[in-house]
């Protein structure tokens, strides 16, 4: 199946943080996924990244990550970083998650004070 004719990522959504970008089914306004992007100086961190799991491996994450990064490149940030964490209850591990990421574009810049990996990208 083709993601991006069956799902819809909606206009990101300012908030007191940045913004926040959805992705729903085609037609329904319930979002069935969900990325938040937070102003950090001149660079944007993304995170809260979560698909509903029954819509999961159906490329929402992707088109969120690709959504956030054509706001942050459209708004003058040349960089975009995060915490490559799990949520909590999800059976994603670590390193599938770390893999995605990369898929994207993302790179290694360290661990944060959980031990987590921490990534960035050049926008």
């Amino acid at each position: 199946r083709n993601a991006s004719s069956i799902y819809i990522v909606q206009t990101p959504a300012p908030n007191q943080l940045g913004w926040e970008i959805r992705a729903a089914a085609s037609g329904q306004a319930m979002p069935l996924g969900s990325l938040q992007m937070t102003r950090n100086g001149k660079s944007v961190f993304l995170s809260d990244l979560n698909v509903l799991p029954e819509h999961r491996r159906q490329g929402i994450a992707g088109q969120l990550i690709n959504a956030a990064l054509q706001t942050a490149r459209s708004n003058g940030f040349p960089v975009a970083q995060l915490e490559a964490s799990r949520s909590t209850g999800t059976d994603i591990s670590p390193g599938t998650l770390v893999a995605m990421y990369q898929s994207h574009g993302f790179r290694m810049s360290g661990l944060s004070t959980r031990g987590n990996p921490l990534m960035e990208r050049r926008i």
